[in-house]
């Protein structure tokens, strides 16, 4: 793997992971890796950035899709995926160190511990996971009308599709939409299908009478069963962080 060379240019692209797999496939046809790579979301230019736009060529990011099935795992993919969905902003230049190494050494990459990248890569992954289980928790729904039910989240990480499929499953004959308000996308689901859409204008305010009477008895039977003596404020931020409370009305 000594021909590959560092290059000072910082890439962009479009935050989508077939973006980013565009990039890797550039990167492999050149063998030129940049210095930084970096989401427009999360990008700010300064007069040193020498940077590169990469528009998104979804054949290119087919082909690195399908040789990572093929030439490393289906679990890798699944991995390098789960990683991507993280907040972290050095999670590109560690995914695409991750596959040129994966496409070296094989499926054998994911037990490679003591290879910074490939631990780096673990530990996001655990980080998006856990972040999930909590949601699976944390997200409280509310009724719009007979039909439709409404949920507003700020996870750390992009997992909305991941807590979406989770209530998809759970509530399958219910149409429902949650919001995720940090990154202005809502997931929809209809009783048959769901989509996931740009809700940069969405703003919910109509709910039902039904909704509002059951949020004000569940906040009252909060307060009665609590034991004054037994609250503990340092246990309770461990078990559910502050900067979810905003989206729980217990907490209001």
């Amino acid at each position: 793997m000594s021909n590959w060379k560092l290059i000072d240019k910082t890439f962009i692209y479009d935050n989508t992971f077939e973006g980013f797999l565009t990039i890797v496939f550039n990167v492999f046809e050149t063998k030129l890796k940049p210095v930084k790579i970096v989401s427009r979301d999360n990008f700010t230019e300064t007069l040193i950035d020498n940077i590169e736009v990469v528009q998104t060529d979804l054949e290119k990011s087919e082909r690195v899709f399908i040789g990572i099935l093929e030439k490393i795992s289906d679990k890798t993919l699944y991995t390098l995926y789960t990683a991507f969905l993280s907040y972290n902003q050095d999670k590109e230049l560690n995914i695409l160190e991750y596959i040129i190494l994966g496409f070296h050494y094989g499926p054998e990459i994911e037990n490679m511990l003591h290879i910074d990248s490939v631990l780096f890569i673990q530990k996001l992954v655990k980080q998006v996971g856990y972040e999930v289980q909590r949601f699976r928790g944390f997200v409280r729904f509310s009724k719009i009308n007979s039909d439709l039910f409404y949920s507003k989240i700020s996870p750390d990480n992009n997992i909305l599709e991941q807590v979406g499929n989770f209530f998809k499953n759970r509530l399958s004959n219910q149409n429902f939409i949650i919001h995720d308000e940090k990154r202005n996308i809502a997931f929809l689901y209809n009783t048959k299908s769901y989509t996931i859409v740009n809700a940069k204008d969405l703003q919910i305010s109509n709910f039902s009478n039904e909704e509002t009477l059951y949020k004000e008895l569940w906040k009252s039977f909060v307060k009665t069963i609590a034991i004054k003596e037994r609250k503990n404020p340092r246990q309770q931020l461990s078990f559910m962080p502050r900067r979810y409370w905003k989206n729980m009305f217990e907490t209001e």
